[in-house]
């Protein structure tokens, strides 16, 4: 009994310890956090304490800058007894380096309108918008100059407006090459899209604009229907240089302009087919499915180049139908093709029918429709497909 208790005494006295020594290190351990806490506190302190005292020198000296600022501003003035005057003086040499600027660019102006007619002369393909957005520059200076200046010039007027007159051969000659463009625009949507892109950039910019004052290209549809006639009779330069004019206040909208350009472009084509009619019935059958062909282009092509806003494929279409069907009817009568010729003339409707059908496809593919023009094609000439069968069959019986 008595070894037992002093077992048990001798094991009180070893947890004792072993508590004892536990306690004492973990209070080593918070001595020395105590003692980096307190370091760390101090170094921050020390810091914030030296940024403080450096910031407050920099606000003395800032503080000390502006009122030397004040004292000689008070001193200028002090000395300066006609400084409203010199104020003035001022001012007035400011506006006169904003006059000699404007004077400088009113005496270039017709040097910048002769550059522009000489690039759109030598390379209209390449700087074609170039000629355009700078020309929106001198037109907005001469209407400026010519508004607040003629009040004060009113002795020069004619003069004045001489001086500009290169500006308005440089709008002439652009919107030329535009309609030039456009009359253009299958081969062009072929060989040279971006030409045709940068054609119509230029007109959707023009009508863009809310006021008549912000166009510049005002030539009407029937100035591009005088151009188009003289491009075909072939005039000399000479006859196109007393065109020349400041271009009238036109309502028509450079969409009206390109849409009456294809219009023309498409009449163009059915008086080619009227020719080609004196060739033969198989030349004017040719002739049709070559035009057919730009049908495709149409759709492919130039859809890709025109803006959405002009729905240029049914626009197309719609009136490429319009003023072929009766010219193909009234030439593929009985009366007017041989009888020889009719199983010909005969195979190649139901071989049109199908291009018409498959045309109508391609364009449902973009969301376009022309059913009731295609219907209505392909209903006369199943007609004149059955008569030109039955007058084949009575010819031959008889």
């Amino acid at each position: 009994m008595m070894m037992m208790m002093n077992e048990a005494k001798q094991f009180d006295k070893a947890n004792v310890r072993l508590t004892k020594q536990m306690y004492e290190s973990k209070l080593l351990d918070m001595d020395k956090q105590i003692v980096s806490s307190i370091q760390t506190q101090v170094v921050e302190t020390s810091r914030a304490l030296e940024l403080l005292k450096s910031s407050y020198a920099d606000i003395l000296g800032i503080n000390e800058n502006f009122q030397q600022i004040d004292d000689k501003c008070l001193q200028c003035q002090k000395y300066l007894s006609q400084f409203d005057q010199i104020k003035k003086l001022s001012l007035a040499r400011n506006n006169l380096h904003i006059t000699n600027k404007i004077g400088r660019l009113f005496r270039e102006v017709p040097k910048k309108a002769k550059q522009l007619l000489t690039l759109l002369h030598d390379n209209p393909d390449k700087y074609l918008f170039y000629v355009y957005k700078n020309l929106r520059k001198l037109v907005k200076l001469r209407d400026e100059t010519l508004s607040k200046g003629l009040q004060y010039m009113k002795n020069e007027e004619d003069e004045m407006k001489n001086h500009f007159k290169l500006i308005d051969s440089v709008a002439f000659s652009l919107e030329q090459e535009i309609r030039f463009n456009i009359a253009d625009a299958l081969v062009l949507a072929v060989d040279q899209p971006e030409i045709l892109v940068e054609t119509l950039k230029i007109c959707e910019s023009e009508d863009r604009g809310t006021k008549k004052t912000s166009k510049i290209l005002c030539y009407s549809r029937q100035d591009w229907s005088k151009w188009r006639e003289k491009e075909q009779e072939q005039k000399d330069q000479e006859a196109q240089d007393e065109e020349v004019r400041a271009p009238p206040s036109s309502e028509d909208t450079m969409r009206d302009k390109v849409k009456a350009e294809i219009l023309s472009g498409i009449l163009g084509l059915t008086e080619r087919l009227q020719h080609e009619k004196e060739q033969g019935i198989k030349a004017f059958l040719t002739a049709i499915d070559d035009h057919m062909k730009d049908l495709d282009i149409v759709n492919e092509q130039l859809r890709i180049t025109f803006p959405p806003s002009y729905a240029i494929v049914p626009y197309y279409v719609s009136y490429y139908y319009k003023f072929l069907q009766p010219l193909i009817l009234a030439q593929l009568s009985s009366e007017n093709v041989p009888t020889q010729e009719r199983l010909f003339v005969v195979a190649w409707i139901a071989k049109f029918k199908l291009s018409v059908r498959d045309l109508e496809k391609q364009m449902l593919k973009y969301g376009d429709s022309l059913e009731a023009y295609s219907q209505a094609m392909i209903l006369n000439l199943s007609d004149q497909e059955e008569a030109l069968l039955d007058s084949y069959m009575k010819t031959c019986r008889d």
